[in-house]
């Protein structure tokens, strides 16, 4: 299980299982409040977790401009679009906002 290679309190991890979270991806998918909820942790605890979670699967690398320019040569089909995170949207917006351009959903001309 990838909870316990985190570096946390004891006490935070055995919270997380009483709760039944099983990964730090299914951590990730709440919101700190829920969390708070979920686990009986304090504020403060819970936004540790969420900042070790996501530290653990971001990795410490830090890339920059060129290297991500040279990822979107390398998997240019990941780059067309940005998904919405809703199914839904995405399909009505076939795949996605183009990342080529200007898109305006909703609102008056221009305004963002």
């Amino acid at each position: 299980m990838d909870l316990d290679l985190l570096d946390l309190n004891p006490r935070i991890i055995a919270a997380i299982k009483k709760a039944k979270l099983k990964s730090v991806k299914e951590v990730l998918h709440f919101s700190g409040p829920d969390l708070k909820r979920l686990t009986n942790l304090s504020s403060p605890e819970v936004w540790h977790l969420l900042r070790t979670a996501s530290l653990h699967l971001r990795g410490s690398s830090i890339l920059t401009a060129l290297q991500l320019h040279q990822q979107k040569e390398r998997f240019p089909a990941q780059h067309q679009r940005l998904s919405l995170g809703c199914p839904v949207l995405d399909a009505l917006l076939r795949g996605g906002l183009p990342l080529d351009g200007i898109t305006e959903l909703a609102g008056r001309s221009s305004a963002g």
